[in-house]
């Protein structure tokens, strides 16, 4: 007669109707699945990542996700069936999604009952706080950023948890002082010196432009360079003389533009 499988729902994965009837046995081994069967009927596979011995057929197990496995069993006739194997993922979670400033950090962390082992992505930015098991993590991403956690059990199986980590980078509502004297020398304004330049402090623009008028509504000064400051020439290189000038400044942060403009006095 020709064989005939029937795969159960409990451990039993198939018995076979032949000759010698028995019943064939799926077993979990770490991260595969295999099954010893009888001396007859034989038993082939057509999955290539499959191997069969003598009374033995073994299987890599997908350790993340449903797989199908089909076992054919032949003595003079062929029959074959279907199995789904389904990996039983050893538990764990991974705490928390957040948002930081830019500059800061945050602790993420990952629990599972029975985990031995917990392996991180994305190492560069992340320092372990309970070595060497490393289930919490200080953050310190400067761009948005999605952190795998592997746990792995003693067996060898392993399950994956993702943590997203959203870094904020803040506009910066910059100061545009009113006035600025280039005859005199001395430290640029940044710090507190003298106001040589038409210094503006800015960060995290992605763009940036400055036009100066004078009073007449002659061009002056132009930039698209935010850290290139006006140092109170004029375009083709002579001195700017003194009196008041009028800006329009259009830059661009995360998305979002700003326009400001107003008047800036030149004294020299």
């Amino acid at each position: 007669r020709c064989a005939v499988l029937t795969f159960g729902a409990s451990s039993n994965l198939f018995s076979t109707n032949a000759s010698t009837a028995s019943t064939t046995n799926v077993r979990m081994n770490g991260p595969r699945f295999s099954v010893n069967r009888p001396a007859s009927p034989a038993i082939t596979t057509k999955n290539p990542s499959c191997t069969v011995s003598a009374r033995h057929l073994s299987c890599p197990m997908a350790l993340r996700s449903r797989t199908n496995y089909t076992v054919y069993v032949s003595n003079g006739c062929t029959s074959s069936k279907v199995t789904t194997v389904t990996p039983d993922s050893p538990p764990l979670s991974a705490c928390c999604d957040a948002q930081i400033i830019k500059g800061s950090d945050t602790t993420i962390s990952a629990y599972g009952k029975g985990i031995i082992k917990y392996t991180w992505t994305d190492s560069s930015t992340l320092v372990c706080l309970d070595p060497p098991l490393c289930k919490d993590m200080k953050a310190t991403p400067t761009v948005t950023t999605t952190y795998t956690v592997v746990g792995m059990d003693s067996l060898g199986c392993e399950v994956e948890r993702f943590v997203t980590i959203v870094v904020d980078i803040p506009c910066f509502d910059f100061n545009i002082p009113n006035v600025f004297t280039p005859n005199f020398a001395g430290q640029m304004g940044a710090n507190g010196g003298t106001n040589n330049v038409f210094y503006i402090h800015t960060k995290n623009l992605s763009a940036w432009s400055i036009l100066v008028y004078d009073r007449w509504g002659k061009e002056t000064f132009k930039s698209t360079d935010p850290y290139k400051y006006w140092d109170g020439n004029t375009e083709g290189g002579s001195k700017a003389p003194d009196g008041v000038y009028y800006y329009i400044i259009t830059s661009t942060c995360q998305g979002t533009t700003y326009n400001k403009h107003g008047f800036v006095q030149l004294i020299r």
